[in-house]
């Protein structure tokens, strides 16, 4: 009865409703490892990451191949990763990317069926090493047909808007399409599809289709350093430049010293002829990031 509680409370966002109920529950019986996976997701849910990974190492303490337990920690790991690597901090987010390989491989190990496992492998081989073959390694065991069944909904979907995202990178522009089409009807909230989506339209200079998609993932995660870049880099192509201008008086302020928005920054107050404010922002953009060209042959215009 607690875990259902603690489960409906945890899919109807009330995460301090299912810790107070899990805690008082995992006192009366600690010997229920599923009690203690639902607490650390309701951890999770309250930004409490150091809480979760302690309650998850008690579960791998008595269970050291819980398979659930050890994807747990991985997708801890994988998300520190990601938010270094919004901070610019390289080594950190290997450092941080490496972890969660670890547990993910792991996980794997002690459960080949835990195919949810691969499918995470590939975002990190994919995003944050941009390792576009291992990543299509990864996602061809957790697509394959007897693999899928294994994969709920929203895994499902996931694991096909990386496909996509791999078909991108490879300069296959129809396939990428078709396959994060594919991830938004299995899960029409796939914040990840419909940014990656948006991402292959800008390319395309398909503007009106990429404003509403990269403007959704941007708002619904605006600690997403690549989404809220990549919107205002589809307003400057669609020539919306007060909407730009707005999203940016956010954008400077959340990722401060950031040479991508800076250079982005000065590209609309270029395309306003502020000439002064853009000057500024194009010298920031190089001195955060000296290989910037883009940068340097705007500013080169100015003069």
């Amino acid at each position: 009865v607690v875990k259902a509680l603690a489960g409906e409370a945890l899919a109807s966002n009330r995460p301090d409703q299912a810790r107070l109920l899990l805690e008082d529950a995992v006192i009366r019986n600690d010997g229920d490892p599923e009690l203690k996976l639902l607490l650390a997701e309701a951890y999770v849910a309250r930004n409490q990451p150091e809480r979760a990974v302690q309650t998850l190492e008690k579960v791998l303490a008595k269970d050291p191949v819980s398979a659930k337990a050890l994807h747990a920690l991985g997708t801890l790991h994988q998300r520190k990763a990601e938010s270094l690597l919004d901070s610019g901090k390289r080594e950190e987010t290997k450092q941080a990317a490496e972890k969660a390989e670890e547990f993910f491989a792991a996980a794997l190990k002690a459960a080949p069926e835990h195919v949810v496992s691969s499918v995470e492998l590939a975002a990190i081989a994919l995003l944050v090493h941009q390792q576009v073959d291992a990543a299509a390694s990864a996602l061809a065991r957790a697509l394959d047909e007897k693999n899928r069944t294994l994969l709920g909904p929203a895994e499902l979907a996931r694991a096909r808007a990386l496909n996509g995202t791999v078909h991108a990178r490879r300069f296959r522009a129809k396939e990428a399409v078709a396959e994060l089409e594919e991830a938004l009807k299995l899960d029409k909230t796939s914040v990840f599809a419909k940014a990656q989506l948006g991402r292959i339209y800008l390319a395309q200079k398909e503007f009106a289709k990429a404003v509403p998609l990269l403007k959704e993932a941007s708002q619904k995660e605006p600690q997403n350093l690549d989404y809220v870049e990549g919107y205002l880099a589809v307003l400057l192509g669609a020539g919306q430049m007060q909407d730009a201008l707005t999203v940016l008086q956010t954008a400077n302020g959340q990722f401060p010293d950031t040479p991508r928005i800076a250079y982005l920054d000065a590209r609309v107050n270029d395309a306003l002829d502020n000439t002064k404010p853009a000057e500024e922002s194009y010298l920031r953009a190089i001195r955060g990031d000296a290989g910037l060209y883009e940068a340097d042959l705007h500013l080169a215009r100015l003069y």
